[in-house]
């Protein structure tokens, strides 16, 4: 009986740890403008590449995201790739590769609102993310499992903020 509060207390300590720890898996690049871009890969229900913006600021921040158009809207977020230290290539989503702006030019812009600490999370499956190399499609996934590492910007308000490379499985 005496040893329980103590292995108790152990286990208790060895939770808030791995709950400190494990309960963040993004990367974050450096704050600009009182913004900061998190990315991140989750395998489960499906694999997925999360590009997370968070407000850094005190204050509450409208932060223009892209536009208002139908039926998935484009976003002020460019994912690139690359192996070591060669070039940058583009990552297309093949989703919104299917969207043909109206003859118009784009829809009125879309904002959110973020409070401070808050975090808007832009969630893109890796089977729709391919890229161009040697003028062939390759699906991320594939190009990640080789080796390669993605990377995200995020435009607004006339500057840009990036996130850390992403390797997968690290």
């Amino acid at each position: 009986m005496e040893c329980a509060i103590p292995m108790r207390s152990c286990a208790l300590l060895m939770a808030a740890a791995a709950g400190m720890f494990c309960a963040d898996a993004a990367r974050w690049g450096a704050a600009v403008d009182g913004l900061q871009l998190g990315i991140r890969a989750t395998s489960a229900p499906q694999p997925a590449l999360h590009v997370l913006l968070k407000n850094a600021s005190p204050n509450v921040q409208e932060i223009p995201i892209g536009y208002e158009e139908e039926p998935d809207p484009p976003y002020n977020v460019i994912l690139t790739a690359r192996f070591h230290e060669e070039h940058e290539i583009p990552v297309f989503d093949t989703i919104a590769a299917k969207y043909h702006p109206p003859s118009s030019g784009p829809g009125p812009a879309r904002n959110l609102r973020l409070s401070p600490g808050g975090v808007h999370d832009f969630t893109y499956l890796l089977s729709q993310l391919t890229c161009v190399v040697h003028q062939t499609d390759i699906s991320l996934d594939r190009l990640l499992k080789q080796g390669y590492t993605v990377r995200a910007t995020f435009g607004f308000r006339r500057t840009a903020v990036v996130s850390p490379d992403l390797s997968w499985g690290k």
